[in-house]
């Protein structure tokens, strides 16, 4: 099985290898960038092959300037955006511009690891449910699971 690639982007080097830790090495390679212009070179050098962005909304920075731009260069690339900002209208902006899920820090790395699961099981799943047996169905089951402990 190939690596998936995940670009993490935060400001704080410390944070990004700490979320590399968190979700375990063997399926996953990682690429990071700690601002807008290291995460857009990465993304025109290596977009066709990421799997997942992980990013930071930086609170000096660009805010949701990045998240547009992924989803403009691909738009199926799926995108977790990190925030330690209690604005709630965050979630509604970050939802409207396309990322599959917010999560506020101090993030749980156990949230964080079932939020990747879930994306992955989603990418996974056919366009309609399996069937067992008894004729009830059932989703694909996901070739790509974060190992719990890791």
């Amino acid at each position: 099985m190939r690596d998936q690639i995940v670009l993490l982007v935060d400001q704080d080097p410390s944070v990004a290898e700490a979320i590399a830790l968190a979700l375990g090495g063997g399926k996953f390679s990682f690429l990071f960038a700690q601002n807008f212009q290291e995460a857009i070179r990465i993304l025109g050098e290596h977009g066709e092959d990421l799997s997942l962005v992980i990013t930071d909304i930086e609170p000096r920075g660009p805010g949701l300037a990045l998240l547009v731009a992924i989803k403009t260069y691909r738009d199926d690339l799926p995108v977790v955006v990190l925030t330690s900002l209690a604005d709630p209208s965050i979630n509604a902006a970050a939802r409207s511009r396309g990322a599959a899920r917010l999560l506020r820090k101090p993030i749980s790395f156990t949230e964080l690891r079932n939020v990747v699961r879930d994306i992955y099981e989603e990418e996974e799943r056919p366009a309609g449910p399996s069937e067992d047996s008894a004729g009830r169905g059932l989703p694909k089951p996901a070739a790509h699971e974060v190992p719990a402990g890791s």
